[in-house]
């Protein structure tokens, strides 16, 4: 090759840095608060490696606690990060990326905020470490936008800036920083987790719940625009397995709405040592009368709620009613189950992993809901979730004794597409997964599908609709 030939290669590639990558991903989503005490860090991690670091907690925190565990989990600095959002601009959200970009961690393609016009100086120390990066400067995220992670799952922008995906503006959301937060939905297959920085939830609901906040409803109209019934309609009728609870478990957040519609199975608290003498987070109010489901308005199921630690200094009105855990993580593979470990790595408080019966693993709402105890009686087929879908749709149907059954899709001319189950099954609930692929394992064409199920006795037809 010519000497000047390759000169210009080499111009090229310095314009192009190569990302050296020593990172494995797991091929799950995972998902982990970092225990950043008061004040929040979550690191996602996508079934393609994909890395978001949503929050870095407080001034110091970044490199005392999120670059240390980015570097226990095998992401070093050489890696990067694919993306940061800051969730508003708060000290204890965003105090601490700055310092993780410093130690190293180039961010490869976009650096989010929440579009406020809130300004300290922990907000340009930020802004100017993310105009250092290859991402460039920090930007308002759109609302809707959509990451994807791989193997169909994804992070959607939900909410920000006080407007709603599916509802528009919240009046006077924009009168509190916290109200402005970004608020991310991220789903795989059957999984759902919502986080959404420092919202409130107003105190319609008071009387019940004993809430009180200066904070304006943001949580209702957020939860029933996500619910299968809303205009986003991003969930099902089961609501989310994980929620992040709104700002550290202050009295602002979970009113009885979010609580009722959203029901999860878990809920995270990030909290610790740091917080002003009468916050009081958690409150009493919060974890015991609206988690727990103490309070009469609220019709969900009790949650078990984990913590990073005990919020510190306390005060009357904080909770003691949880395991404090230190660093959680969720990995799933999106169909049937999710698994939660965490470290017990503590600032101060009590470690109750053992008491939380950590690690653990939890079945699915989407798929659990249909589950029969302690057996079942007929054969059934159930309709399709999601329908429509777009990247993989799960189809349950029961059956009493073991049986030869078949599970087949056909188009709309009624010709075979792929044929799902052939064979003899065992008694009980069976989820099946089709990824609009026919038996060729070629992408099918968006339009109107039926599944046929054919059981002893017992034959049966859904309509399912595919749309990319």
């Amino acid at each position: 090759m010519k000497p000047s030939k390759i000169l210009f290669l080499l111009l090229l590639l310095s314009h192009f840095p190569l990302q050296a990558s020593s990172f494995t991903p797991s091929g799950l989503l995972e998902i982990h608060t970092i225990n950043v005490q008061q004040g929040s860090a979550t690191l996602i991690i996508g079934p393609d490696g994909t890395t978001i670091l949503m929050d870095g907690g407080n001034n110091g925190k970044g490199r005392s606690e999120v670059v240390p565990y980015l570097q226990s989990i095998g992401l070093m600095p050489q890696d990067g990060l694919d993306y940061m959002i800051a969730s508003h601009l708060h000290a204890d959200h965003c105090g601490g990326l700055d310092e993780v970009i410093q130690a190293g961690y180039d961010v490869w393609k976009r650096i989010y905020d929440n579009g406020s016009d809130y300004w300290t100086a922990t907000v340009q120390d930020f802004k100017d470490a993310a105009a250092s990066t290859s991402a460039g400067p920090s930007l308002k995220i759109p609302l809707g936008t959509v990451i994807p992670l791989g193997k169909c799952a994804r992070v959607t922008c939900v909410v920000v800036d006080g407007e709603v995906l599916g509802h528009g503006p919240v009046p006077d959301a924009q009168n509190n920083e916290n109200d402005r937060s970004v608020g991310i939905l991220i789903e795989h297959l059957n999984f759902e987790y919502l986080f959404t920085g420092d919202l409130g939830g107003g105190e319609a609901d008071s009387a019940c719940t004993g809430r009180s906040t200066n904070q304006v409803d943001v949580e209702t109209p957020l939860s029933q625009s996500l619910m299968r019934s809303g205009i986003a309609a991003l969930l099902g009728s089961e609501g989310v397995e994980v929620l992040h609870v709104n700002h550290h478990g202050s009295e602002s957040s979970m009113n009885r709405d979010y609580m009722n519609l959203l029901s999860p199975q878990v809920a995270l608290i990030s909290v610790g040592d740091g917080q002003n003498s009468n916050w009081n987070h958690p409150r009493k109010g919060v974890v015991e009368n609206v988690l727990h489901a103490q309070a009469s308005c609220i019709t969900a199921d009790s949650t078990l709620v984990l913590q990073t630690e005990e919020g510190y200094p306390a005060g009357s009105q904080t909770s003691y009613a949880d395991y404090c855990v230190g660093d959680i993580v969720i990995k799933t593979e999106g169909r049937t189950t999710y698994h939660i470990e965490a470290t017990g790595e503590v600032s101060q408080g009590p470690v109750e992993v053992s008491e939380a019966s950590l690690p653990r693993v939890f079945r699915l709402e989407e798929v659990s809901f249909y589950d029969s105890s302690p057996g079942v009686a007929s054969f059934e087929l159930k309709q399709n979730y999601p329908n429509p879908f777009s990247c993989t749709t799960t189809i349950l149907y029961q059956i009493p004794i073991r049986s030869y059954v078949s599970l087949k899709i056909f188009d709309n001319a009624g010709r075979l597409v792929r044929t799902l189950v052939e064979g003899e099954v065992q008694e009980g609930v069976t989820p099946v997964f089709w990824d609009g692929h026919n038996d060729m394992r070629q992408k099918v064409s968006n339009g109107v599908y039926f599944y046929r199920f054919q059981g002893k006795d017992f034959g049966e037809s859904k309509k399912i609709l595919l749309l990319r």
